[in-house]
């Protein structure tokens, strides 16, 4: 009887995340995630420029840059399937992957394009990455950037 009950219990229990690679038609409701058959996915390694999220132009003009990134990445994505690779359980229970388009790795695309700052509590992917934009003062680093992580411990 034992057995049986184990067993159904395995059965009904879906396998974990993180042993299967996410791809469909995804939507970007933010610059971070993807959303990919119903389920949100943030992206491996970087942290990004919240849509509420202003940033200080050179200039002094305010500037909404984590919905403009939320829409460039959109466009970039196009209507084509995504596949999120390895995907793990993160804290809060957040699903988090690594992704690519055309042999490009998204969140390095990112990085570069100066829409995201390195995630160095999680992962040291990107940190030179963002190193490099930072110097060359792509976008958000042409200007004056309160770090995503910090903008939303501040919110």
């Amino acid at each position: 009887m034992l057995r049986l009950v184990l067993t159904l219990c395995q059965l009904l229990v879906p396998p974990p995340v993180s042993a299967q690679t996410i791809t469909g038609v995804a939507s970007v409701p933010d610059g971070g995630s993807v959303e990919v058959r119903g389920l949100r996915i943030r992206l491996h390694g970087i942290h990004f420029l919240e849509s509420r999220q202003l940033w200080t132009r050179s200039s002094g003009q305010r500037w909404r840059c984590g919905r403009e990134f939320a829409l460039t990445l959109a466009d970039w994505i196009g209507p084509r399937n995504v596949p999120c690779m390895t995907p793990d359980i993160a804290r809060y229970g957040r699903i988090v992957a690594a992704s690519s388009q055309d042999g490009a790795d998204r969140s390095r695309w990112m990085g570069r394009a100066g829409w995201a700052a390195a995630s160095r509590q999680f992962s040291q992917d990107y940190i030179q990455n963002e190193a490099e934009t930072w110097r060359a003062g792509r976008n958000v680093w042409s200007g004056r950037l309160m770090m995503p992580l910090d903008w939303r411990r501040s919110s």
